[in-house]
């Protein structure tokens, strides 16, 4: 167990820092990958139900869109928001055209 002097040192972090540590954007495929598992998951739900799970699925789409706007975007005219089985392939082709995500990490070549 830690104690309250090693929280306090100098050498911890401090809450904030700890917090941002452990917080990290999810890329627009993250996003596009959860908007797909919250409608399947609502598939078998009554129609109120159903509905909720839609409307969670299409904030995921909005984000997901959101996150891609920086590497070249993405297009949801076409997309199908109301239906519990859209037609992904209009978003999934627009995503594998989009600018690889900048990660932070150390350099995978050798110096």
């Amino acid at each position: 167990m830690l104690s309250g002097s090693f929280l306090a040192s100098p050498l911890a972090p401090s809450a904030r820092e700890h917090e941002e540590a452990l917080q990290m954007d999810f890329l627009a495929e993250q996003h596009l990958v959860a908007a797909k598992l919250v409608r399947k998951n609502g598939a078998n739900r009554t129609d109120a139900e159903r509905e909720l799970f839609i409307r969670k699925s299409n904030s995921c789409v909005v984000c997901a869109r959101l996150m891609a706007k920086d590497r070249g975007g993405i297009c949801l005219d076409d997309f199908d928001w109301w239906s519990l089985t859209p037609d992904w392939t209009v978003v999934d082709r627009q995503m594998l055209r989009l600018v690889p995500p900048h990660i932070d990490g150390p350099s995978l070549v050798p110096d």
